[in-house]
């Protein structure tokens, strides 16, 4: 994915076609978040996964650079480096893993129907 915007519009997409509507706008965030981590400090094109499984929602941007990101603890002053922060207050879970080309850096969103979370 050679930008951040086609992968926000990937996300709402697939998002929409799967009927998780109130999902979208966190995870375009973060996966703008990921896949502009990548383009600054990765190697190669970033490549991003979506999935959906038992009310888990799973975003994962891979690309080929070893490097595995850290979360940096900014100062009020800095006006950049937030991203992974921004996934870690926003996300159900988040990790990196070594892949065979490099690196995959992943989030999960909770998608459990909360209508039917209460009725049971």
């Amino acid at each position: 994915m050679s930008s951040t915007p086609a992968a926000r519009r990937l996300v709402r997409a697939q998002l929409a076609a799967w009927g998780y509507g109130e999902h979208i706008e966190p995870a375009e965030l973060l996966v703008s978040e990921l896949v502009t981590n990548a383009l600054r400090h990765g190697s190669g094109e970033p490549v991003v996964t979506l999935s959906a499984w038992d009310g888990v929602l799973r975003a994962e941007v891979a690309d080929a650079g070893s490097v595995l990101p850290q979360v940096r603890h900014m100062s009020e002053e800095e006006e950049c480096g937030r991203g992974l922060l921004l996934v870690e207050a926003l996300s159900r879970d988040w990790g990196v893993e070594h892949t065979g080309e490099g690196k995959a850096v992943w989030f999960e969103l909770d998608a459990r129907d909360r209508t039917a979370e209460q009725l049971g």
